[in-house]
């Protein structure tokens, strides 16, 4: 990510809101960034990732929230006693059904991610000649180096797409190489690599120790990986689009962040490619010697 300390306002997150924010997002950033003779090319590259990849999104969505919907109905069925119950003996009955449908989700999870990601690097929105970002979204730093080493010359503006390759890069130590190690995992065998609740009796209540990964809460690192994956794509588009149109309106229109509450529903983005007004709630991240 660009920046941290989001301030996504509740209930932010529903389907359309997903689709405003990776869409119609886009799209309007796509025809700030590539106005004149090369937006009819910029033009049908998103019309191809529209069609292609919103199943992508959707179904990464989906997966997340299901996840975490289904978490929490368990962890309040094992406090209600649907799940878990203390007999007049002190011995303890439960019902671990609801564990095998989570595991299946979560599962469903790591691999949408996966696809998502495969997915948007092959759908061509961001491609300017040289610069793919199919060519180093899901390879390994020797092979990024080499992309660079190789390409970056040729890039139209080498410190602008040179960023991008950076945001990536700084992603995958963030959290994309653990996210697919675990997914590689997860796929291979899912009933044995994601961690199991443990669940006992203590004073006559219901104790519930949360799967762990490392010493971490198994639930924070999915919502951890799906939030950087989806910022991940966001902050590589805004930047892509933002060095276009700082270099095509000589710095006149240029990318913005967001530093106040983001609302994607109601078209409150973290970035905003705009005119600089002044406003104190944006802040500028391109100037025009920099794209």
């Amino acid at each position: 990510m660009l920046l941290s300390g989001i301030n996504y306002i509740s209930n932010h997150g529903t389907s359309q809101g997903i689709l405003t924010r990776f869409f119609l997002h886009f799209e309007k950033m796509a025809e700030m960034g590539f106005m004149g003779k090369r937006w009819p090319a910029a033009k049908s590259r998103y019309e191809l990732y529209e069609k292609k990849n919103k199943e992508d999104f959707t179904n990464f969505y989906d997966t997340y929230h299901e996840v975490m919907k289904l978490r929490e109905e368990y962890l309040q069925g094992v406090n209600n006693g649907t799940y878990f119950s203390i007999n007049l003996d002190g011995s303890t009955s439960s019902d671990r059904t609801p564990e095998i449908l989570i595991r299946k989700r979560i599962k469903e999870f790591f691999i949408s991610g996966r696809q998502l990601l495969n997915n948007f690097g092959k759908s061509g929105l961001l491609e300017d000649g040289d610069f793919k970002v199919s060519s180093f979204l899901l390879y390994k730093e020797s092979e990024v180096e080499k992309y660079i080493k190789t390409f970056s010359e040729n890039f139209r503006y080498k410190q602008g797409y040179l960023k991008i390759i950076d945001i990536a890069k700084k992603a995958q130590v963030d959290f994309k190489k653990d996210f697919m190690q675990l997914r590689a995992d997860i796929e291979h065998d899912y009933d044995t690599e994601i961690p199991r609740f443990k669940i006992s009796a203590y004073n006559g209540e219901a104790v519930v120790e949360e799967p762990t990964y490392n010493g971490t809460n198994f639930f924070k690192l999915i919502d951890k990986y799906y939030h950087g994956t989806l910022n991940l794509i966001e902050d590589m588009s805004a930047y892509f689009y933002g060095v276009n149109a700082c270099a095509n309106t000589d710095g006149k229109i240029t990318l913005f962040f967001r530093k106040d509450e983001v609302d994607p529903p109601r078209l409150r983005f973290r970035y905003a490619l705009t005119l600089d007004v002044g406003d104190p709630s944006l802040q500028r991240l391109i100037n025009p010697r920099r794209a």
